[in-house]
């Protein structure tokens, strides 16, 4: 009986710690409209792409779309999606590690570009 209570206790941390870091920090997407929300999803598909082929995304369940800067205000094609954004964006990802802790970040360029920064 006492080792079916360790077990469900054990079971119950393990999930708080992965589900916490993606209820608290959502993705980010939903507070930015038009053009911005389009590259918010666009850093947010590039973020897990950079991510992939490694065990790193274990330790990372959350992440989510700090900001969105404007690189250009003339009207200049994005690489991504050129028909639906006009101008030049970079966009600061968050990642969020077990529990809600901070582990990191991805700026995100128009090319796909990235460049992580670990905590």
């Amino acid at each position: 009986m006492k080792i079916k209570k360790i077990v469900i206790f054990g079971v119950a941390i393990v999930l708080l710690g992965v589900f916490l870091p993606r209820i608290i920090s959502g993705s980010g997407v939903r507070g930015y409209h038009g053009e911005e929300e389009v590259f918010a999803r666009f850093a947010m598909k590039q973020t897990e792409l950079a991510l992939g082929g490694s065990l790193e995304p274990l330790l990372i369940p959350g992440m989510y779309v700090a900001s969105i800067k404007q690189l250009s205000p003339e009207s200049t094609s994005c690489a991504y999606e050129p028909f639906l954004v006009e101008h030049k964006y970079e966009a600061t990802v968050r990642l969020v590690s077990w529990f809600g802790i901070p582990y990191g970040k991805i700026e995100i360029d128009c090319e796909g570009a990235s460049s992580v920064e670990r905590f």
